[in-house]
């Protein structure tokens, strides 16, 4: 890639562009098409795209940025096995895997790949800085994108899916660089949603929230008719304004007849009782996030959820959930709470008995309340309380005497998150050794260490600033 892009005895053609890329590129991508098996190739896809994308943001500083920025998009494309449908961007801090620590890769070097790419089914954007005129471009995969997610976005982002891809059942939109405020008249017209995500939708009204509501519950009224507005993007050249009245017309009688069963997971942002009161109505729904709910809005009506498998909750009194936990706590699967204050550590252990998956994550240690007695070394063999199902914790607490006390309650783990780490060696020391946690297979130490356990072998590997990462092997 660097000889491509360096090499200045190439020059442009009659077009103004290169084509010296095109052979080395095709025969890359035909040597990984051929060599890299379709069960690998996900995670290979992954680990080239990151190199690809550590070279272009050395090249793009130099002089030879106009080069780089029309031969990268080539050389990131001919990396992607033709069997990969999914691009992922995202990281998941929840889930942590290894490969998502390669998802970051440079925003300005994506956006120039998408009208490169055919067929994609999965979509997902991360939080990145990108040069304001760059467009996110569907074209070659329109009929195909069943999932679109964008952590951050201009409403033109939004505006061009929505035109295009008419076959989105999963939905994940973040922080809107400009107003979210015309957000149901696009989100209206993905009528297949089976998936919506709008809990990091900051600055949306409350007006807005309530007729996407209802259009996902089926019960949208005349006035909730998606018309054009001055906050609508316009519409294109050669179509009326008529007709693109007509037809958000027709896209609200469409779309007016939903059942709310067709949702199966949702995410709300500052919701009010209005809000929880529709999202009740749900009733197929399986997954849930409420983040900072009104301080006077009841979560009772979630006890209503009788399918609801995985829950999180940001920024919300446990308080105010204790009614729904004592209703629906037995069934839930993975809870995930938030700088929820006053969170009653033993209450989760008494009735929610089938977790698989706890995430707790507080900004001050002080929020979650443990049993009296667990400064006491003693205390951490005491059978109650225990979580007998969770294999999964993802624990963010500053306080050291409260993360030994509550790793002491998980007897199963096989795989731990660790924010808060204080770069406390013997902590570490005593997990890799699994002398804290017997079963452990995977742990995320920080923000950019994983170790991975296998028999007597523990394989470290440091991801740098830089974008490289480096490995070790260490004998337990």
């Amino acid at each position: 890639m660097t000889f491509l892009i360096t090499d200045v005895s190439y020059e442009r053609g009659s077009d103004g562009k290169y084509h010296h890329h095109q052979v080395p590129c095709d025969c890359l991508q035909e040597y990984i098409t051929c060599h890299v098996p379709p069960f690998f190739a996900s995670e290979v896809t992954q680990r080239l795209m990151r190199y690809v994308s550590i070279y272009y943001v050395v090249l793009i500083k130099d002089r030879f940025k106009s080069a780089c920025q029309e031969i990268a998009p080539h050389v990131l494309k001919a990396v992607i096995h033709p069997s990969v449908k999914c691009l992922d961007f995202i990281r998941d801090n929840s889930h942590p895997t290894l490969l998502d620590y390669y998802k970051e890769i440079e925003a300005d070097l994506i956006y120039r790949t998408l009208p490169l790419l055919k067929g994609l089914k999965v979509l997902r954007l991360g939080t990145m800085s990108r040069v304001v005129y760059l467009p996110v471009e569907v074209e070659g995969f329109r009929n195909s994108l069943e999932e679109f997610a964008c952590r951050d976005f201009w409403l033109r982002d939004l505006a061009a899916v929505a035109g295009k891809c008419q076959n989105i059942r999963r939905l994940d939109i973040g922080v809107p660089i400009d107003s979210p405020s015309s957000a149901f008249y696009y989100i209206s017209k993905f009528k297949y949603l089976e998936e919506l995500d709008l809990s990091r939708l900051y600055f949306i009204p409350e007006s807005e929230m309530h007729r996407i509501l209802l259009w996902l519950a089926g019960t949208a009224s005349d006035e909730e008719r998606p018309e054009q507005s001055e906050h609508v993007v316009a519409p294109s050249a050669g179509t009326s304004q008529h007709s693109a009245s007509t037809s958000a017309a027709e896209n609200f009688r469409t779309s007016s007849a939903r059942n709310p069963g067709l949702l199966k997971s949702f995410g709300c942002l500052n919701a009010t009782d209005g809000h929880i009161e529709t999202i009740s109505q749900f009733y197929n729904l399986t997954s849930l996030v409420m983040a900072n709910p009104k301080p006077s809005a009841s979560l009772a009506p979630l006890s209503n959820l009788k399918l609801l498998k995985n829950l999180r909750l940001i920024g919300c009194k446990f308080s105010d959930v204790q009614e729904v936990l004592e209703s629906i706590g037995k069934q839930l699967t993975c809870l995930n709470l938030v700088d929820v204050s006053n969170t009653d550590f033993s209450f989760i252990s008494q009735n929610c008995r089938s977790l698989e998956c706890l995430h707790l994550c507080f900004s001050f240690s002080h929020e979650l309340l443990l049993p009296p007695n667990y400064l006491n070394p003693e205390s951490h063999s005491l059978p109650l309380p225990d979580f007998p199902h969770v294999f999964s914790l993802q624990l963010c607490l500053a306080d050291e005497e409260a993360r030994l006390y509550v790793l002491s309650r998980f007897q199963h783990l096989k795989k731990l998150s660790l924010v808060f780490t204080d770069e406390d060696l013997l902590i570490l020391e005593s997990l890799i050794e699994r002398k804290m946690l017997t079963r452990l297979e995977e742990l995320y130490w920080g923000c950019d260490t994983v170790i991975q356990l296998s028999g007597s072998t523990a394989t470290k590997t440091v991801f740098h600033y830089s974008g490289r990462a480096t490995v070790h092997h260490i004998r337990t």
